[in-house]
């Protein structure tokens, strides 16, 4: 199947685009369960379908989760039929999703199905959070509508980061195998013609990088693999690093996206603070864990939210907009986190923009001085040689 590139207005007037997989456009169009007059173009992406055949995918695509949890929710607004009923019903039609059959036989409740079938944490929390709730469709359709929001953020600079990516793996590939193959060069062709070659600084260059990774190649691919074990904690200890800087900024103004999303729709489904945290906290993975931990012990104690929110894990719009949460009716609450999750949105487009930028700045920069490093440094010498008199 291909990728296609489906640009759709949303009901608030907004144009983003979603990846879709089909084999032709108009089951793409089909595929976006929206009227024909909100799909403004299908186009075939070709860079996501080179990725989708390079990369094996563990489970469905965002869109695909957001269009799956649209139908569910529709079907399941009558309820005359179990959750289960809903969904072999969908998936006898839909033969895309990667079902786990020993959780799919054991489930009970819909965040079991939708584990069953490989879908995110943050859409099993929403959604189980709306069935306690009472409330299950308007859950999924927020939960639909928050990947939906999430796939569009992200298509809008994933290409330019792997642009920059890419650029970077090429120079830093050519810095290494390009030198230690033309060194090798030089050195047996000066040897076959017997007159020493004129080396310049970039000739030197190539030779002691060739020198250090073959005297060395074991010692770098065992810190490599010791920077991959600790990677965490390199992180942690380099944030502050120019890129590192604007990824961690990127991951806080994520988290506090992903955390805002949770913890609105908890608070309305009647948790109170310590609860929705601690309930968050059981349902999280990695450094997120500890964090809410944390925040569900300040406000076991009694103390404000914002007491437990640390400089290094939240943008600084979370740590000011959070400041006065308790002093708010439910209601004010619920709009304020909305309009921080708003900005926290566009702050995420721009940081998202500017880390694409320097990394293809960064990238063919130095994919243009290893370039005219290896040129200098081989031809140089060969020239220097074949345009000497009497040779």
């Amino acid at each position: 199947m291909l990728q296609y590139a489906a640009t759709v207005r949303l009901s608030n007037g907004q144009t983003v685009v979603y990846n879709v997989r089909a084999s032709d456009r108009q089951t793409a169009a089909r595929e976006l369960a929206l009227t024909p007059s909100r799909v403004l173009s299908v186009s075939v992406d070709w860079f996501a379908t080179l990725m989708a055949v390079s990369v094996t995918s563990k489970g469905p695509s965002q869109t695909e989760q957001a269009i799956f949890l649209l139908n569910i929710a529709a079907q399941m607004t009558s309820g005359k039929r179990s959750t289960r009923e809903v969904f072999d019903s969908y998936l006898s039609r839909d033969k895309r999703f990667v079902i786990d059959r020993a959780k799919y036989a054991n489930a009970m409740n819909i965040e079991d199905f939708l584990d069953a079938l490989g879908f995110s944490v943050n859409v099993q929390l929403l959604a189980k959070a709306g069935s306690d709730s009472g409330d299950l469709p308007t859950a999924l359709k927020e939960a639909a509508e928050f990947l939906q929001e999430e796939e569009a953020r992200k298509g809008a600079i994933a290409k330019r980061v792997a642009g920059g990516i890419f650029y970077s793996v090429a120079a830093v590939a050519m810095a290494i195998f390009g030198s230690m193959g033309f060194s090798n060069q030089l050195k047996e062709m000066e040897n076959d013609i017997g007159i020493p070659f004129e080396y310049n600084l970039a000739s030197e260059t190539m030779f002691a990088v060739d020198w250090f990774f073959s005297t060395y190649w074991v010692f770098v691919v065992a810190l490599l693999g010791v920077a991959f074990i600790f990677r965490r904690e390199i992180l942690a200890a380099a944030d502050n690093w120019p890129v590192l800087a604007q990824i961690n900024r990127i991951t806080r103004i994520q988290r506090g996206i992903n955390f805002l999303s949770l913890f609105s729709l908890l608070r309305r489904s009647g948790k109170t603070d310590p609860d929705a945290l601690h309930y968050m906290a059981t349902n999280s993975t990695g450094p997120d864990v500890a964090i809410y931990n944390e925040l569900a012990s300040v406000t076991s104690r009694g103390r404000p939210l914002h007491e437990g929110l640390r400089d290094k894990d939240w943008s600084p719009t979370i740590l000011a907009g959070l400041g006065e949460l308790e002093e708010m009716d439910a209601e004010s609450a619920h709009v304020t986190m909305k309009a921080i999750i708003g900005g926290q949105k566009q702050e995420l487009a721009k940081a998202g923009e500017s880390l694409a930028t320097t990394l293809q700045l960064t990238g063919m920069i130095s994919l243009v001085a290893t370039i005219l490093i290896v040129i200098i440094g081989f031809l140089l010498p060969i020239l220097s040689v074949t345009t000497t008199p009497n040779l």
